[in-house]
C-alpha cells in the first residue's frame, strides 16, 4: 500500500474540520451531528417536494409552458430561494473552517508542506462538502420533477423543464456558497488577522439571520413578485434567487420578457462571484500565510501577565 502523499493528508484534515464538533456526545464521533444536520436537510427536501406535486403537475402539462401564469412564477421562485437560503445558512455556520485558522497556519508551517499543496487540499474541501449540501438540499425535488416528467403531456418541454430545474439549483447553491467565500476572500485581503477574527463572528450572526429572513419573508415577495416585474423594481435586481428563476425562460422555448434577461444576469454575476473569489483567495491565501506566522500574539500574554500579577497579589494577601 503507497504512504499518503501530503496532499491527501492536508486533505483529509480540511474535510474533517467540517464535520468536527464540540457538542458530541462522549463516545461519538466527530460525523455525528453534521450527518443528522444532513439527515434534517433531506426530510425538508422530501417535504417540499411532497408540497410541489400539485403545482409540478399542472406545469408539467400545460401546451406552453414558456407561458406561465404569474401564481407559478411565484411559486418558481421558492424552490431557489429555499436553495439558496439553505446553503447560504450552512456557508454562513461554516464561516470558521471556509479557510484555514491561524492554529492550522502555525501547526503546519513547522512541516515541509508546499503552499500550493496547502491550498489546493482546501479548495478541494470545499468542493466536496457543496457537493454534498447540493445533495442533501435538492435530491427530493429534483427527483420528484424527473419522475413527473416522465407523465408529462408535452415531454420535450418537460425534459427541458427538468434540464432547468437541475441547472437552477446548481448555480444557486454554488453561488451561495462562492459568493460568501468571496467575501471571506475580500476581508481577509482588507484586513490583518487579528482584525479579521474579532469581525468573523458579526458578519457570520449578521448572514445566517438575513438567510433565515429570506425564507421567512418569502411569501411576502412572492406575492410582489408581478408587480417587481411590471415595474422593473430595483430589489429584484439585488435578490439572487429571482436572477436564477430566469434560467427556466433560457431553457423553455421562446425564451422573453424581463426573466429571460435576469437569467442572462444570473450567469454573469455567477461568473464575477468566481472571479472574485478566485482572485482574493489566490492572493489572500499567501498573504494571511504570511502575516499569521508574523503577527504576535502581544493582547493575550499581556492579559495573562496581568492575571499572573494579579493572582500572586492575592495569594500573598492570604498568607499575611
Amino acid at each position: 500500500m503507497q504512504p499518503k502523499t501530503p496532499f491527501r493528508h492536508l486533505l483529509h484534515i480540511f474535510q474533517d474540520r467540517f464535520f468536527e464538533s464540540d457538542d458530541a456526545a462522549p463516545g461519538a464521533g466527530f460525523q455525528t451531528n453534521i450527518y443528522q444536520v444532513l439527515g434534517f436537510l433531506v426530510t425538508a427536501g422530501f417535504i417540499i417536494a411532497y408540497m410541489m406535486l400539485p403545482t409540478m403537475s399542472m406545469i408539467m402539462n400545460r401546451s406552453k409552458p414558456g407561458d406561465l401564469p404569474w401564481a407559478i412564477r411565484g411559486f418558481q421562485l421558492f424552490s431557489p430561494s429555499y436553495t439558496f437560503a439553505i446553503i447560504g445558512f450552512a456557508t454562513f455556520f461554516e464561516w470558521d473552517m471556509l479557510f484555514p485558522n491561524r492554529r492550522d497556519f502555525l501547526i503546519l508551517a513547522s512541516f515541509p508542506i508546499r503552499l500550493r499543496d496547502l491550498f489546493a487540499a482546501q479548495i478541494v474541501a470545499l468542493s466536496k462538502f457543496l457537493a454534498l449540501l447540493i445533495l442533501a438540499v435538492n435530491i427530493f425535488p429534483t427527483l420528484v420533477i424527473a419522475l413527473m416528467s416522465l407523465n408529462a403531456r408535452y415531454r420535450g418541454n418537460a425534459l427541458r423543464f427538468v434540464a432547468a430545474h437541475i441547472t437552477l439549483t446548481i448555480g444557486i447553491s454554488a453561488f451561495a456558497f462562492i459568493a460568501i467565500a468571496a467575501f471571506q476572500g475580500i476581508l481577509i485581503n482588507v484586513t490583518g488577522p487579528r482584525l479579521f477574527r474579532r469581525l468573523s463572528p458579526w458578519f457570520q450572526m449578521c448572514g445566517m439571520s438575513l438567510m433565515i429572513l429570506s425564507i421567512l419573508l418569502s411569501p411576502i415577495y412572492i406575492g410582489f413578485l408581478r408587480r417587481a416585474a411590471e415595474t422593473n423594481q430595483l430589489w429584484i435586481w439585488l435578490f439572487p434567487p429571482v436572477w436564477f428563476t430566469g434560467i427556466y425562460d433560457l431553457f423553455l422555448p421562446n425564451p422573453h420578457g424581463l426573466f429571460a434577461v435576469l437569467g442572462v444576469y444570473a450567469c454573469e454575476m455567477f461568473v464575477a462571484a468566481f472571479a472574485v473569489f478566485a482572485l482574493t483567495w489566490t492572493l489572500g491565501f499567501r498573504r494571511h500565510y504570511r502575516r499569521t506566522l508574523e503577527v504576535e500574539d502581544s493582547p493575550p500574554l499581556l492579559r495573562h501577565s496581568r492575571s499572573s500579577r494579579y493572582f500572586a497579589r492575592d495569594r500573598k494577601s492570604t498568607r499575611l
